[in-house]
């Protein structure tokens, strides 16, 4: 007489199971499993980059900064990687000079199935170059643009000269650019502002970020050039060797670059003018940057020049007004002229001892609270023409009132 009824088992077996359902749906639906795996996500994120770090800090050299060949060589246990980029199969990590780890956002690699409307919006040649992108009258052009690394069955690597350029060039059938005479491509002429720059035309023009997928190695000339109005963020592939002339020239609102690769050649004009320029990172494989490279990159303060920099290009950082750091210049060879002219904001440079060419008025408009720290003992033998290829030119210092120091050490 005190137990329980079947009936009202049944009943309370009925609630719970309703319950536990109404249960498992909460979790579901408000995304407790979805918060507690991006928790436990982020705590491993953040292991690692202790892990890393660690590893750094034991390869530190007499500088103080990081030996990547010492830390290529003691990597912890279940990392793989070289020269500052390590994973673990999972994540992606970048160490830099001073042992600060980061997380690397994993690289996209947009593929095209050559059945897929946008395949018909992006012109190659059939063998791995994109010559332009133009989308047809009515088709919303995407705020992001991700180049394709792969176009139906076309493995893509280059993106050729005005590709993504904001001006109309003339083509022939094929879809290259025409050339004149003296090689330079011919415009389509078309409306002016009140300032007389010409007014964007192309479909790339209207593009506010690109992102380049992850397998292509090289931008040829002018190919994101003169966007003007639009153009704020790129993303390259680790994948990327070489920025080509002027390849991004005069887009005045660019504010942010995200190089992730091994570069090993900027040419020249590749930044001119981007005066809103202000982030950019390159990693420890440029070799050589050309002339007028980053020259008008008024709001560029900081760009991590590193050892295996060998070569500076005429006027490469010239009127870069803000800029006060640029990293380490141990191993230059060459600083041609006029280079930094004009850099105010730099509190002290280093000109290693390894600098066997400095050409004239490479710090023109220095003044006297700035500073000049030569690697070298004394002033070499000095040749008096600019003409000359090899040594220190007689008007290096010309124009510049920095204090010069010798046989300093970086």
């Amino acid at each position: 007489s005190r137990g329980i009824t079947l009936i009202a088992l049944i009943i309370t077996i009925i609630v719970m199971i309703i319950l536990v359902g109404v249960t498992v749906n909460i979790a579901l639906n408000g995304g407790l499993f979805t918060a507690t795996e991006k928790a436990a996500k982020d705590t491993q994120i953040e292991v690692d980059k202790e892990i890393l770090m660690s590893s750094a800090i034991g390869a530190l050299g007499q500088n103080g900064k990081v030996d990547f060949t010492k830390l290529d060589q003691n990597l912890p246990e279940g990392f793989t990687g070289s020269n500052g980029i390590y994973t673990n199969g999972k994540n992606t990590y970048k160490v830099d000079k001073y042992g600060n780890v980061e997380l690397v956002e994993p690289e996209t690699e947009k593929e095209i199935s050559a059945d897929d409307e946008e395949a018909s919006y992006w012109k190659t040649d059939g063998q791995g170059t994109i010559l332009y992108y133009e989308v047809p009258e009515g088709v919303e052009v995407p705020e992001t643009l991700i180049v394709p690394c792969k176009i139906g069955d076309e493995k893509i690597t280059r993106i050729e000269m005005f590709a993504l350029c904001g001006l109309e060039v003339q083509r022939n059938e094929d879809g290259s650019v025409v050339l004149d005479e003296e090689g330079n491509p011919i415009f389509i002429e078309g409306e002016t502002n009140e300032e007389g720059i010409p007014i964007p035309t192309t479909s790339a023009s209207k593009v506010k970020n690109i992102i380049i997928s992850k397998g292509i190695e090289e931008m040829g000339a002018f190919s994101l050039a003169y966007n003007f109005t639009f153009l704020e963020t790129i993303d390259l592939p680790t994948t990327m060797k070489s920025l080509g002339l002027y390849f991004v020239a005069e887009n005045y609102l660019l504010k942010t670059v995200n190089i992730r690769g091994r570069l090993e050649t900027i040419g020249n004009g590749a930044f001119l003018d981007c005066y809103s320029l202000q982030n950019i990172n390159l990693f420890d494989s440029v070799e050589y940057i050309g002339e007028s490279a980053f020259n008008g990159c008024t709001s560029l303060q900081s760009i991590n020049l590193s050892d295996s920099l060998e070569y500076i290009g005429d006027s490469a950082f010239e009127n870069c007004t803000s800029l006060k750091d640029i990293g380490s210049t141990k191993g230059l060879i060459t600083i041609e002229r006029e280079a930094f002219k004009n850099c105010t904001s730099i509190e002290s440079i280093y000109v290693p001892e390894t600098v066997d060419n400095l050409r004239d008025s490479v710090f023109s408009g220095w003044t006297s609270s700035q500073t000049i720290r030569m690697g070298k003992e004394e002033e070499p033998a000095l040749v008096y023409s600019h003409y000359s290829e090899t040594g220190w030119t007689k008007s290096w210092q010309s124009n510049c009132n920095a204090q010069v120091l010798w046989g300093q050490k970086n």
